[in-house]
């Protein structure tokens, strides 16, 4: 692969984390992409000329967002993707569909380096090893009207930490979003 005029192989580990912090369906990708390319023959690093990122943030976003859409599009249209009671069956919903999300701007967060193998397996291990809601963050259960309390971070507002309560029903529902289906557990395990 030709990285970015480098003549050589980029690498990079891609993880995808469905929740957001209320645990609603926030599908998004944490990436960790090296910052130049290594030799077809693996003997020397190459780096690219602009030194803060390989490639210009705007471009890749824009790149991504029609690669995915593109891709979503192909899936809806040949049958793969399977939304029980959607709208998005009907020809001319999904085409509005696709022209408000192809018409919203992706919004990468792009960091510079990581400083090395010791940061970068504290990054990962952030959204690896984690559940979309751990025990700490449940502060209340309520039996008698069936709600569930717990904490996020709204980060709309400086990452102030709030408390959002569900009802029982409404919180199993966003939970069980998350739970990675036996078919796309490489083990064969039930993993969240």
């Amino acid at each position: 692969m030709d990285a970015a005029g480098l003549h050589g192989d980029l690498g990079i580990t891609a993880v995808l984390h469905t929740w957001g912090q209320k645990l609603n369906f926030h599908p998004h990708l944490h990436c960790i992409v090296t910052g130049g390319a290594l030799s077809p023959d693996g003997k020397h690093w190459r780096s690219p000329k602009q030194r803060k990122f390989l490639f210009p943030v705007r471009a890749v976003a824009a790149l991504f967002r029609g690669k995915f859409l593109a891709g979503l599009r192909q899936m809806l249209a040949a049958g793969e993707l399977h939304l029980p009671d959607s709208g998005l069956k009907i020809p001319a919903t999904r085409a509005r569909w696709f022209s408000l999300l192809y018409s919203k701007r992706s919004r990468p967060l792009c960091q510079t380096s990581l400083g090395g193998p010791q940061q970068v397996l504290s990054y990962l291990a952030n959204y690896t090893h984690r559940v979309a809601l751990s025990n700490r963050r449940i502060v209340a259960v309520d039996g008698q009207r069936h709600t569930v309390t717990f904490t996020y971070r709204d980060y709309r507002h400086g990452s102030q930490l709030k408390e959002l309560t569900l009802c029982a029903l409404e919180f199993i529902r966003r939970f069980s979003l998350h739970i990675l289906l036996r078919d796309w557990c490489g083990s064969g395990t039930m993993e969240s």
